[in-house]
């Protein structure tokens, strides 16, 4: 069955971050609460609270904007928040980067986050309590509006996502964010910072602290060789890599060379975002880290390459649910002329894009038509 629009409903739960799947009876015990959608013991805050900002709209009237406090916010890890199961979620690397899912054992609750770059999951996809999701998109990605955070909001759709109620962080509507009641008084700003009813920084506790090192390490049997080190991902913008083999620390300069003024010493084992580069100077080569400033590249290893995104030129697969195909359509909209049907799995050339029409982004295919761009998965190959 090919995968049709209904027009008015589409537009909706496209704004809305939501789709159309029944509500089931839930067997699994009510939840007491939410965690933070990131490792145990970061501290974040919140920079916009309920009722202030982009957050006067009903459906997100109750959502908060968080910062990281104690490190970048840009490519910092998410974690699930609460066990459930996938509602909804754009494509990695496009739209508002926002993803969602529906809480065990909560009645339909739904808590959602925005301005995230993904990992693929699939439709109804089981998720764990603490299980990674993807990074915080950087400055000016994924429709922060210029600054990295992430946008936790919560929700409750009678009619699959075409009404979305707000719920506060607090029972009995919504449910508390680490052990914290919320409940909503419909000032401007509530629970923001800066500002009268701040609530000031928020500690993780979800997932696991990695165990402290041993005492003494174990020699294996000279029968059993050591397991190779990783590969380092070449650098390149994008690349996070960590400073390695600076004895103590490695300078971040203001210009790419030896003259640079100083602006700070990263000591070894600091992980950095490379923004741009490199720059031959001094013999060296130079990256901009994000935020820092200059480094050279001597001092840095490259850990986890960038998450593919949709771009013109750039490959995709087809992602339109298991046995079902994506309409590709004439021109951008849902009312346009369907020109065929592609099934899941397929992979495609992006040749342009992306546009808006409906609410909804859309991307020509080489040599087929238009599509949404959240039934593609970016591909690097």
């Amino acid at each position: 069955m090919p995968r049709l629009f209904v027009v008015l409903a589409v537009v909706a739960m496209a704004a809305a971050g939501a789709r159309a799947v029944p509500d089931t009876a839930e067997a699994q015990a009510p939840p007491a609460g939410i965690r933070l959608p990131v490792p145990q013991g970061q501290s974040w805050r919140a920079i916009q609270g309920y009722n202030g900002g982009t957050h006067t709209s009903l459906p997100e009237r109750y959502a908060l904007d968080l910062v990281r406090e104690d490190g970048p916010t840009g490519g910092a890890d998410v974690l699930a928040p609460a066990a459930g199961t996938l509602w909804f979620m754009h494509s990695p690397g496009s739209g508002n980067g926002c993803l969602s899912i529906r809480v065990d054992g909560s009645n339909g609750l739904i808590v959602q986050m925005c301005h995230i770059i993904a990992r693929p999951f699939a439709a109804d996809q089981r998720i764990d309590a603490g299980q990674v999701l993807g990074t915080v998109g950087h400055n000016g990605a994924v429709g922060n509006n210029g600054l990295a955070h992430i946008h936790l909001s919560m929700h409750r759709t009678p009619d699959y996502g075409v009404t979305r109620i707000p719920a506060p962080f607090a029972l009995p509507d919504g449910l508390p964010l680490e052990g914290i009641s919320m409940p909503a008084d419909g000032t401007a700003g509530q629970y923001g910072c800066p500002g009268a009813s701040c609530r000031g920084s928020f500690v993780s506790t979800n997932g696991a602290i990695a165990p402290a090192p041993p005492s003494s390490v174990a020699v294996p049997a000279a029968s059993s060789p050591p397991a190779p080190a990783a590969p380092s991902v070449p650098l390149r913008s994008g690349v996070v890599a960590r400073v390695a083999g600076a004895g103590d620390c490695a300078n971040a300069r203001e210009a790419p060379s030896l003259s640079g003024r100083i602006v700070k010493c990263l000591p070894d084992g600091t992980t950095v975002t490379v923004a741009d580069g490199p720059v031959s100077a001094d013999g060296r080569s130079w990256w901009k880290l994000d935020g820092l400033g200059w480094t050279a590249g001597d001092y840095l290893a490259g850990v986890s390459a960038p998450t593919p995104s949709l771009r013109a030129g750039g490959r995709a697969v087809v992602d339109a649910g298991q046995g079902d195909c994506l309409n590709v359509r004439e021109t951008p909209g849902t009312e346009s002329k369907v020109l065929t049907c592609l099934p899941s799995g397929a992979r495609v050339a992006v040749a342009e894009g992306p546009r808006e029409a409906g609410s909804l982004a859309w991307w020509r295919l080489d040599g087929h038509g238009w599509v949404a761009a959240m039934y593609l998965q970016p591909r690097d190959d």
